[in-house]
C-alpha cells in the first residue's frame, strides 16, 4: 500500500520509482495530489512534486494521472477551466494535458462528462465524452458510454478509439476506460 507516502520525501519517491521500474508500470494514478503531498497545495512548494511526476512519466514512459479538486464556482459557460483547479496555479501550469470530469446536469447525477481543459501537446479537443454509471451491486458499477452527437450508446472500444484518435500521436498519454 502506498497510501501513507509523500512525494515531498526522497525515500518515498525512490520507493515509488522502484515499484514503477520493477513492474514496468504503464499508468500511475494519484488520487488525490493533496493526499500524497505533505506540502500545502496552495503554495509554490507543490512545484517540485509536480515536476517529479512529469519526470517520472518521461523517464519510465508511463502515463501519470492525478486528481485534483476544483472550485465549483469557477466555471466558464458551464465548464471548468484551469482557473477552476484548486490550489496553487502551478497545478494547472505544469501538466501537459488536463481533463475535467463533472456532472453537467444536476438533475441526472449518474451522467458524467469528460472534456479537455488544457493540451500542450496538440490543439484542444472540444469533444465531450459522456458516461452513465449504473450500480450493479454494492461493489460494482457499470459504465455505459454515450456518444453525445447521436445520443446513442456506443461500445467502450468505439469510444476509446474516438478519444485516442482525437489526441496527438506524438503523445504517450492514453486514456484507460474501464
Amino acid at each position: 500500500h502506498l497510501d501513507i507516502m509523500s512525494f515531498a520525501r526522497e525515500d518515498d519517491r525512490q520507493l515509488i520509482e522502484n515499484v514503477i521500474k520493477l513492474n514496468k508500470v504503464d499508468l500511475v494514478i494519484v488520487d488525490s495530489l493533496a493526499c500524497f503531498n505533505s506540502v500545502d497545495e496552495n503554495s509554490a512548494a507543490v512545484a517540485p512534486c509536480l515536476s517529479w511526476l512529469c519526470n517520472l512519466a518521461q523517464q519510465y514512459n508511463c502515463a501519470v494521472v492525478f486528481t485534483q479538486l476544483v472550485n465549483k464556482s469557477e466555471t466558464k459557460e458551464g465548464k471548468y477551466t484551469i482557473k477552476s483547479i484548486r490550489g496553487h496555479s502551478l497545478i494547472g501550469q505544469i501538466p501537459e494535458l488536463i481533463y475535467a470530469l463533472d456532472v453537467p446536469n444536476s438533475a441526472n447525477k449518474n451522467t458524467k462528462r469528460l472534456y479537455q481543459i488544457k493540451n500542450n501537446i496538440d490543439e484542444i479537443d472540444d469533444k465531450e465524452y459522456y458516461f452513465k454509471l449504473s450500480k450493479i451491486n454494492e461493489d460494482i458499477s457499470e459504465i455505459q458510454l454515450i456518444d453525445n452527437d447521436s445520443k446513442e450508446d456506443k461500445s467502450k472500444k468505439d469510444i476509446r478509439k474516438q478519444i485516442l484518435a482525437s489526441n496527438s500521436t506524438k503523445s504517450n498519454v492514453e486514456i484507460a476506460l474501464i
